[in-house]
């Protein structure tokens, strides 16, 4: 009987990583079982730290230097005490692990002596800190120091303008990151100047996200301006930002000039009709675009209409978002009879645009036709079991779907409507 090779029973077992209970069992089985185990277990062990014997054995894995910033303090000081205690473990993990590449800390005030770690650590490619709280100096030092971090996130992490400030500034030195997150991080007008002035240098950074940072139309400018110059950033996320038409128009600008981004998600902001028929226009110059997401931006009929037109024209989008935008029926039936010769779209999220049952049965027309389209979302729009019964006759002649999501139908009958199709999700 021939034996699994190593690289297939690794693979079963990472697919238990968050399964504790049954990879300490299968480490006994086996010496070679134990070898492939033990590296999964210690993978991520930062999402270990709430288990009071792996502390206890861990603690006492400290060196001096990692057990003197808790030693001291008082152990009625609850709050401190946890956050130096995790500080020094983590810490200890980095001195000892010579493969982690995953960190992610959730609500942890930072010490001196993990940023210490962090500076020389040369396994660490992921650093993920989500609600802590770090000086926006010491992430600098990081960033200057690190050579081998290319993922940083820094989700909520109350850096402000001046930390805006700061890590721009470092990442004129630093020459590995290629992914930088500042979710709801209030950085300002004057921090999104700095990172802008940043990017027209910097040409490792492939992906930008500043979802909620009190981005507005001044920071949109200053931002664009800097993609005319920048030639490596392929992903850049302005979610949540209040961006309005002029803000829209300015960002769809660059894109005909642009030739590097391929993604970029602009939902959630009040661009409008102006802002949707501007990224019609752009989409008609630009060639490397492949996923655009405007929902929520109260797009309407007449700038659904343009972007329906586009996608006649434009041969690289393979994924739109044009969910919640009011673009009503003849927004939605210009969009399907695009589709019907569109050979390049393969998703597409169309919810809640209140399309009703004539909408929905134009969409059903192109499942008929159209062999690309693989992710069709129509949730929330208002269908009756009559506009259900139209798209599972057509999915039943359709090859090529691989999910329809009709989420919002509660009528009772949609089981029977879609008995056997299980590409229908609702």
């Amino acid at each position: 009987m021939k034996k699994l090779p190593i690289e297939c029973i690794f693979k079963i077992f990472d697919n238990f990583q968050d399964d504790l209970k049954s990879l300490y069992s299968c480490l006994l089985v086996n010496r070679s079982w134990c070898r492939i185990i033990v590296p999964i277990l210690w993978s991520k062990p930062a999402r270990k730290l709430n288990n009071r014997k792996l502390i206890n054995s861990c603690l006492l894995e400290l060196n001096k230097e990692e057990q003197a910033d808790y030693i001291e303090l008082d152990l009625n000081d609850r709050t401190h005490l946890n956050s130096a205690i995790k500080c020094s473990l983590i810490a200890m993990f980095l001195r000892k692990s010579k493969r982690l590449k995953y960190l992610e800390v959730f609500k942890l005030t930072f010490n001196n002596i993990l940023v210490k770690y962090l500076c020389r650590n040369n396994t660490l490619t992921f650093l993920h800190l989500k609600l802590s709280f770090v000086d926006s100096e010491e992430i600098a030092e990081i960033l200057c120091k690190n050579i081998t971090l290319t993922f940083l996130t820094l989700y909520h992490s109350d850096i402000g303008v001046e930390g805006g400030k700061v890590l721009a500034k470092a990442l004129y030195e630093n020459t590995t990151l290629a992914s930088l997150n500042l979710d709801a991080d209030d950085i300002g007008v004057e921090g999104v100047k700095a990172l802008a002035k940043m990017l027209c240098n910097n040409t490792t950074l492939t992906s930008l996200s500043l979802i909620n940072t009190n981005f507005c139309n001044e920071s949109a400018k200053l931002l664009t301006e800097a993609l005319y110059v920048n030639t490596t950033l392929t992903s850049l996320n302005l979610c949540e930002n209040e961006v309005d038409n002029e803000g829209g128009k300015a960002i769809a600008k660059v894109l005909s000039k642009n030739t590097t981004l391929t993604s970029l998600n602009l939902s959630n902001n009040n661009i409008h009709n102006e802002g949707g028929r501007a990224f019609a226009e752009a989409l008609y110059k630009n060639a490397t675009l492949t996923s655009l997401d405007l929902s929520c931006n109260g797009i309407g009929v007449e700038g659904g209409k343009a972007l329906a037109e586009v996608l006649c024209k434009n041969t690289t989008l393979t994924s739109l978002d044009l969910s919640l935008n009011n673009i009503g029926f003849e927004g939605g039936k210009a969009l399907a009879e695009v589709l019907c010769n569109n050979t390049t779209l393969t998703s597409l999220r169309f919810r809640a645009n209140g399309i009703g049952d004539e909408g929905v049965k134009q969409f059903a027309k192109v499942l008929y036709i159209n062999t690309t389209l693989m992710f069709l979302d129509l949730s929330f729009n208002a269908i009756s079991s009559e506009g259900i019964s139209a798209l599972a006759e057509a999915v039943h002649k359709n090859i090529t779907l691989v999910s329809l999501k009709l989420y919002g139908y509660r009528g009772y009958d949609i089981q029977d409507i879609t008995k056997n199709l299980n590409r229908i999700y609702y």
